[in-house]
């Protein structure tokens, strides 16, 4: 005999009843007992439903959170005060970056119309490496 007790093998009877039985007889004895399948299915229809819209906010709520997280962390990064103290621009910076091989690897820039790159550019781009933490403070100094 199984390790199972008496209310797990009644529990096994009566799921096997069930499962044999056709979907008219299922309808019928259901009915008996007073309960519509159509408004139990109706029921957890909209349990799921709410339960689903409610971990989408979540999730929404949790990347707005995320979303000021970074803001607040790239608004705190001050390249002009940092370039003052090494006495460089951010291009200078940025090519001893590039000639030291200390950029990602990935790092594509594009620039239009033939126009060179602007001292606010070459600062943001550090400031955007910076805050997206392909460099530390640390590797722009070198």
């Amino acid at each position: 005999m199984s390790n199972k007790t008496k209310s797990e093998l009644v529990d096994d009877i009566i799921i096997e009843n069930f499962s044999n039985m056709s979907p008219e007889t299922l309808d019928n004895e259901l009915l008996k007992t007073g309960v519509q399948l159509s408004a139990l299915k109706d029921k957890f229809l909209k349990a799921a439903t709410a339960s689903k819209q409610s971990y989408k906010k979540q999730r929404l709520i949790n990347a707005r959170n995320q979303l000021e997280k970074e803001k607040v962390k790239h608004q705190s990064i001050n390249i002009s005060e940092h370039l003052t103290k090494l006495g460089k621009d951010a291009k200078g910076v940025l090519i001893d970056l590039f000639l030291k091989d200390k950029l990602p690897n990935n790092l594509t820039v594009a620039f239009r119309d033939g126009k060179d790159v602007t001292d606010h550019d070459a600062e943001q781009i550090l400031s955007n490496l910076i805050a997206m933490g392909a460099l530390d403070d640390d590797k722009k100094d070198s």
